[in-house]
């Protein structure tokens, strides 16, 4: 599921969620997975996409952790270079607004593992501020 969940990605970028599920099966089907566990994986990739319309905390605990997993992985590394580059078009400004839009969409939809938001809390700081949400003083 955490490499599923962006294949679409590779396949139609402007599509990438329909080919995901689209597509999805059919590739685990061919790397060998049964058919049944591949068709679960899309499902669960399915409810995973539709993050901004269910609560996560009641999603099967798999999709939970590939969630909250994903959106850790944003808060550190090369993600937002990457992001970034996806978005050539775009202003600094824009970016910055669109990666903070991006990180309160992360932290309040898909992170729903409470050990990972503890533990990713710090990071999320460092992000918002690099995205221009600075706080009032940084010194005590």
């Amino acid at each position: 599921m955490v490499w599923l969940h962006d294949y679409g990605k590779l396949l139609d970028f402007e599509h990438q969620y329909e080919k995901t599920l689209t597509e999805g099966s059919k590739t685990l089907a061919r790397l060998g997975f049964a058919p049944d566990f591949a068709r679960r994986a899309v499902d669960y990739i399915g409810i995973l996409d539709r993050k901004l319309e269910l609560d996560l905390h009641e999603a099967p605990l798999e999709v939970q952790i590939v969630s909250s997993a994903d959106a850790a992985s944003h808060f550190v590394g090369p993600f937002m270079a990457v992001h970034w580059k996806e978005n050539p078009d775009l202003s600094v400004e824009e970016l910055m607004a669109k990666q903070r839009r991006k990180v309160a969409k992360d932290w309040d939809r898909k992170m729903v593992l409470p050990e990972v938001r503890r533990a990713f809390a710090g990071r999320r700081r460092v992000v918002l501020e690099q995205a221009g949400e600075l706080p009032e003083k940084f010194l005590a």
